[in-house]
């Protein structure tokens, strides 16, 4: 009886507790990870804003069926690289038309792409990626961005060969 005494003691103990306390259940968020050709950065006063469109890679086979969707070219003249020159290392990008813009948090890892280094990629700060970026003159490098409730919190340069 003891034993019954104590167990029911204890369910009623815990359910005045659990009565306090509220649980909400919050939807967890997904940070996006996408690919993206940066097409203005604006950094102002230490903020930096990002427009950019996003980016489909196709390989092989799929990259072929894409160019010849998004050029109108015969298959001979994309598989020879006539109208998408990238297919000559395997691959193809489609660009979005729809630009969109991101602010960019200002503890954001930013890495770019450092050919000839030690390091595969350097770290940045905003202002060395705001100068990184402006030195590409008419080809803008695609960018794989990660985005967590609408702002960047990482900006990888992706190698393109």
């Amino acid at each position: 009886m003891k034993k019954f005494i104590s167990i029911f003691g204890l369910s009623l103990f815990l359910m005045a507790c659990s009565s306090q306390f509220i649980v909400v259940d919050e939807p967890v968020v997904e940070p996006e990870i996408g690919l993206y050709q940066i097409q203005d950065i604006d950094f102002t006063d230490g903020l930096m804003d990002l427009t950019a469109k996003k980016l489909q890679w196709f390989q092989y086979e799929e990259g072929i069926e894409a160019a010849m969707e998004d050029t109108g070219c015969p298959r001979e003249k994309i598989t020879w690289g006539d109208c998408a020159p990238s297919l000559n290392n395997g691959f193809y990008v489609r660009v979005s038309d729809q630009e969109e813009v991101f602010s960019v948090q200002s503890n954001a890892n930013i890495e770019t792409f450092a050919p000839g280094s030690a390091e595969y990629f350097k770290h940045m700060t905003f202002s060395e990626f705001y100068d990184h970026w402006n030195a590409y003159d008419e080809y803008s490098p695609p960018y794989h961005l990660r985005i967590e409730n609408g702002e960047i919190v990482e900006i990888v340069e992706r190698y393109v060969p």
